[in-house]
């Protein structure tokens, strides 16, 4: 199996950004580890993942990483807001799947001294606005 995640994309604005992505684990639904490698190719971090015995079966796995420096500051003229905000911008699944995802889910975690968390989520392909619902805790 073949999951690549971008780490490297164009802002709005037009500035580079390059995501600095650290694998922690690949684990199956029991959290047993799954045998992987990564590399990178263009704007993708790739994760080659062997899932024995898998054919025309359903398979859990979870990828665990961390990302260094990730949120982004938009300035006030850039955005729907009066005041500038940070934003994390983040393709959960990237798009580079040989094999279609049924459920995919989340989660960020933030230092509990951050306040003020509001979030848009959106879902479908490039430039989509289809939304989906959040729950900050």
């Amino acid at each position: 199996m073949l999951h690549e995640i971008p780490v490297r994309y164009e802002t709005p604005q037009g500035f580079n950004c390059h995501l600095d992505l650290a694998v922690s684990s690949v684990l199956d639904e029991r959290g047993q580890p799954f045998e992987y490698q990564e590399n990178r190719e263009g704007v993708y971090k790739r994760l080659k993942i062997w899932v024995p015995g898998a054919y025309n079966d359903i398979w859990t796995v979870h990828n665990a990483y961390s990302v260094e420096n990730a949120p982004r500051f938009t300035d006030p003229g850039d955005s729907d807001f009066e005041a500038g905000y940070d934003e994390l911008y983040w393709n959960v699944t990237g798009d580079g799947w040989e094999i279609p995802i049924q459920v995919a889910t989340a989660r960020v975690l933030v230092p509990p001294e951050v306040t003020g968390l509001a979030a848009r989520v959106y879902t479908g392909s490039l430039s989509s606005t289809s939304s989906v619902s959040v729950v900050i805790k």
